[in-house]
């Protein structure tokens, strides 16, 4: 039904977004360990980043492949390799102010409507817009 080529890019495109979950867990580990990160709860749950990046990004990688496959998105191709540096640099930018705002005062935090981890649908706000095209 589907290439042998197309079979492998998804395969091979799954193990570098375990190893790079893999690699962003490690790095929450020894910057949670530092003291430089701090727990994220919602609605008073505590999530753990290692929830998030050993289930939540492998399962958003295989939503994505879906849509591809039954057609309901399309990979643009040609922003391909520019669009995946980008969407690290702004997952770069994200941590770097989640840092940043993690340190801010206990009564900043309170008074926020939203937490502010929220700056992370940026990256997939971003690859929705740039990366795939949603077809109608």
């Amino acid at each position: 039904m589907f290439s042998a080529r197309l079979d492998f890019g998804i395969a091979l495109g799954f193990v570098a977004v375990l190893l790079l979950a893999s690699l962003l867990n490690k790095l929450g580990d020894v910057m949670f360990r530092k003291g430089l990160a701090r727990p994220f709860y919602l609605r008073g749950l505590r999530i753990h980043h290692r929830d998030v990046l050993m289930f939540g990004l492998p399962s958003a990688y295989w939503f994505v492949i879906y849509l591809v496959l039954v057609g309901a998105l399309k990979v643009i191709w040609s922003a391909f390799w520019t669009g995946i540096e980008t969407t690290f640099l702004i997952a770069g930018i994200c941590l770097a102010l989640d840092l940043a705002l993690d340190r801010a005062s206990i009564e900043m935090r309170v008074r926020a409507i939203l937490p502010h981890e929220v700056i992370y649908l940026l990256i997939p706000a971003y690859v929705f817009t740039h990366i795939v095209a949603v077809l109608p």
